[in-house]
């Protein structure tokens, strides 16, 4: 186990992850820091501070879904990538998605200017796929819910491992943006 790592109520599980917890689970893997995992085979996939849960139908981790809060402040009108650490994106904590696989994602995404005199919220999904290493978006779909600032924006984007929630403000204006993102 990680640094206070936990493993409850489990047959060969691992909690890998500092702080993770791994419950209620048979061959479940929270390797991510703060990450929980239940159920049959289901793996965090090293993302910080997710909660997944599902079960096994032909390889660990094919048939779960996962939670997680991404976050990250942004001061330029360029898009920055919200990731679990709040710092600049990497494979750790941005959306994973497994080899030869497809995901639905959904995420609310808010953004709140320091001062609170603005605020945004928008709704970003798609169906993302991943095979032979080339990941793409099937389809996709951003919603602006709610802008007091019409230069705001919000976007999904692809990687070679997986998919970013991105978000902007303006220039000059230290914007706090959160997303919930469920897969």
């Amino acid at each position: 186990s990680g640094t206070g790592g936990a493993v409850i109520s489990s047959n060969s599980s691992t909690a890998s992850g500092s702080y993770s917890l791994a419950m209620a689970s048979n061959s479940c893997t929270a390797d991510g820091e703060y990450s929980v995992a239940m159920g049959e085979y289901t793996q965090s996939r090293s993302l910080r501070g997710s909660f997944t849960q599902g079960m096994q139908r032909t390889t660990a981790g094919d048939t779960q879904s996962r939670r997680v809060v991404l976050g990250r402040n942004s001061t330029t009108d360029t898009f920055v990538s919200l990731t679990a650490d709040g710092l600049a994106d990497s494979a750790t904590d941005t959306i994973q998605i497994p080899e030869n696989s497809c995901m639905s994602l959904k995420a609310v995404v808010v953004g709140v200017l320091a001062d609170g005199s603005k605020v945004a919220r928008y709704t970003v999904e798609a169906l993302v796929k991943r095979y032979s290493s080339t990941t793409t978006i099937v389809w996709s779909s951003v919603t602006a819910d709610h802008e007091d600032d019409a230069t705001w924006d919000c976007q999904i984007i692809v990687y070679s491992l997986g998919a970013t929630i991105q978000a902007k403000g303006a220039s000059g204006e230290n914007v706090r943006w959160q997303a919930t993102v469920e897969t």
